[in-house]
């Protein structure tokens, strides 16, 4: 069975939207690293960084 989904998102929204649920349910204690592809959007990216207060 073959499931078509249909892109409601930006591919680059997903990387933000990870970052900010990983950076949520995350400990303060421990370093979290985020690697994104190409289709990440870098700009958008230090700028939620920027607003978690994280390095």
């Amino acid at each position: 069975m073959l499931i078509s989904v249909l892109p409601t998102q930006k591919e680059s929204q997903r990387w933000l939207d990870s970052l900010i649920k990983t950076e949520s349910i995350i400990p303060n204690h421990l370093q979290v690293v985020t690697i994104a592809d190409r289709e990440a959007d870098f700009f958008k990216g230090w700028v939620v960084c920027q607003s978690l207060v994280v390095n």
